[in-house]
């Protein structure tokens, strides 16, 4: 006969003791009725009798406390369905429908794969006796997904399905892996490149001299200061240099005199006397005009050393240094400070909103406390503080999605390092709308344009009789 079994078919016994014990239940008596059909078992006492031999200790000992009149089969049912449904009873006494949406509602996604969010949505769905299951689904995917333009490809089109909602997440988490993993070997090239060009290059620290040497500099041989074309290093430091906060008369800029500009001049013949050392210079480069065919590069930031170093920092910007960008939040009471909740990638951050800041900075223990860790670029930028000449480069860049419970953006973020809080820039802070400009209005004095009024004052008045 085909219901003789030579063996028995592997099956696992049921769990009855840890958590969700009814949506298992659920679950294990459908894929045994699977197992019924894949092996062609029909008879009704048979199936009845596998399903406690498959159940294990457990189950059957919750079967043995049943009372006999409610295993007895009536009129239409079966030996083996009025067994599952007595345990239906016993594992599902009675739901309460309401308090199971509730906790529909309050499901959000926390991993990063949006299929395991829906399996977890659609499970609890058999709790909650929803007329429409797909749109409830729908709406709360929408809720709780963590990818923001998720939310809004569902909110901006309230008539796509749920297959194309989940098909569209599935593309933007395969589009992010492959971002992350092209951004990574960009990085990785980089620093190989970098590697390989400075094994070729000549060692140039014993060359340079360096601040912690500083005491020994009198020994050392002098060089040219390439800002007044005197001896350097200056005994007092740049502000000790000749051509400090001093306008060059061949390009208009500061600090350097006309005798070692390194910019084209402004006009290829200059009339009239100068005065003062800036001016002996200036006659000597017009006698011997120079021909340069670099254009001059903008003065970005002046940066200030311990003292004036030759080599490394100039008073002028060759255009070579890193592009600087300013913070002015000074130290304070934090609890005075303005920090907004802000959502990074969907991960909840605290964001301190400086409207004095330029840059949106992450510090180094913030950037290594995200899950996943977006993909580092390289950055050329330099963060100053208000009132501070110093300055620090950042580790690396990355590009984030930013969002509040009322507004959203895309904004890149410097990785520097330390462990301080992070920092929303003035443009970043606005365009997530926590903070907003008031404007001010110009008043015009009333003496403007009028004549005015002399007071405690008399004057004499001559008239002329004969006119």
């Amino acid at each position: 006969m085909a219901e003789q079994l030579s063996a028995l078919p592997t099956y696992p016994s049921f769990d009855c003791s840890s958590d969700g014990v009814s949506i298992r239940w659920s679950k294990w008596i459908v894929r045994l009725e699977n197992l019924f059909v894949a092996f062609n078992i029909a008879n009704d006492k048979r199936k009845k009798a596998l399903l406690l031999t498959y159940a294990g200790n457990d189950l059957n000992d919750i079967v043995d406390s049943f009372p006999a009149a409610d295993l007895t089969p009536r009129d239409g049912e079966t030996h083996f369905q009025k067994l599952v449904d007595r345990i239906n009873e016993h594992f599902n006494p009675q739901i309460n429908r309401e308090y199971q949406v509730f906790t529909f509602r309050q499901l959000t996604q926390t991993s990063d794969s949006v299929d395991i969010f829906y399996q977890q949505l659609k499970r609890h769905t058999s709790l909650c006796n929803f007329a429409n299951i797909e749109s409830e689904i729908k709406s709360q995917l929408i809720t709780g997904c963590k990818v923001n333009k998720v939310r809004e490809k569902g909110l901006s089109n309230p008539g796509i399905t749920l297959s194309d909602l989940l098909q569209y997440s599935r593309t933007l988490e395969l589009t992010a892996s492959y971002s992350r993993k092209m951004h990574e070997d960009v990085a990785v090239n980089r620093l190989h490149r970098s590697a390989t060009s400075s094994q070729h290059q000549p060692d140039r620290r014993h060359h340079q001299p360096r601040r912690s040497q500083a005491s020994h500099r009198h020994n050392q041989p002098t060089e040219q200061c390439k800002n007044c074309g005197g001896t350097w290093p200056h005994e007092k430091g740049q502000h000790s240099c000749p051509a400090f906060n001093k306008q060059c008369r061949s390009c208009g800029k500061f600090n350097h005199f006309s005798s070692v500009c390194r910019s084209s001049p402004r006009n290829t013949a200059r009339s009239g006397t100068g005065s003062g050392r800036d001016s002996a210079f200036s006659s000597s480069s017009s006698q011997q005009p120079r021909s340069i065919k670099h254009k001059p590069k903008p003065v970005h930031h002046v940066e200030q050393h311990g003292e004036c170093d030759n080599n490394d920092a100039s008073f002028i910007d060759d255009g070579n240094d890193a592009d600087t960008e300013y913070v002015f939040t000074a130290n304070g009471n934090s609890n005075q400070l303005p920090r907004f909740k802000v959502y990074l990638n969907g991960q909840e951050t605290t964001f301190l909103a400086d409207s004095g800041a330029s840059v949106n900075l992450l510090s180094r223990t913030g950037y290594e406390s995200l899950t996943p860790k977006p993909a580092l670029s390289p950055s050329n930028v330099r963060i100053s503080a208000y009132g501070n000449q110093h300055s620090i480069r950042a580790f690396g860049q990355f590009c984030a999605e930013l969002h509040t419970d009322i507004a959203s953006c895309s904004a890149t973020i410097c990785v520097v390092p330390g462990n301080e809080k992070p920092i929303l820039s003035w443009s970043t802070s606005q365009t997530l709308k926590l903070l907003t400009t008031v404007h001010c209005i110009e008043h015009k004095t009333q003496q403007e344009n009028q004549l005015g009024k002399l007071n405690d004052r008399q004057i004499k008045l001559h008239i002329d009789q004969t006119v």
